[in-house]
């Protein structure tokens, strides 16, 4: 083989191994973030893993003189709801300098079970990996 090609296919090589490994780093920054959200009298305050689990459910006991089962439920509800729009909005900004120029859009609920890193193989000549999952 050519020395010139050889010195371009490890170029290659080297800028995947670097993609692949950020891809690792992406998916280890997301893992941390959490989302949160209050109620606007701050009385009811929600968090929300990387997952979209609820993790943190904060009710002032003041809420039980002023809220009424049906309206509890709802603001419960609602702070939730804005919690997981809070996480989706940091998961994005977590991702946009991994990702190709013109933006990454919406993960659109994968990253609740994606494992980016293992999207691409250790080996980029193992394409058998790249198949349907088994």
């Amino acid at each position: 083989m050519r020395a010139d090609w050889q010195a371009h296919i490890d170029s290659l090589m080297a800028q995947y191994r670097t993609m692949r490994d950020n891809l690792g780093v992406m998916q280890q920054r997301m893992a941390e973030v959490v989302g949160t959200a209050e109620s606007e009298d701050g009385l009811i305050r929600a968090s929300v893993t990387f997952r979209g689990e609820l993790s943190e459910l904060q009710i002032d006991p003041r809420v039980l003189r002023s809220y009424d089962s049906v309206t509890l439920a709802e603001t419960i509800l609602a702070v939730a709801q804005a919690a997981t729009g809070d996480l989706r909005e940091q998961l994005t900004e977590t991702a946009r300098p991994f990702m190709p120029e013109g933006g990454v859009g919406s993960l659109g609920g994968m990253e609740k079970q994606l494992d980016l890193k293992n999207l691409l193989p250790e080996d980029p000549t193992d394409l058998g990996r790249l198949g349907p999952p088994r």
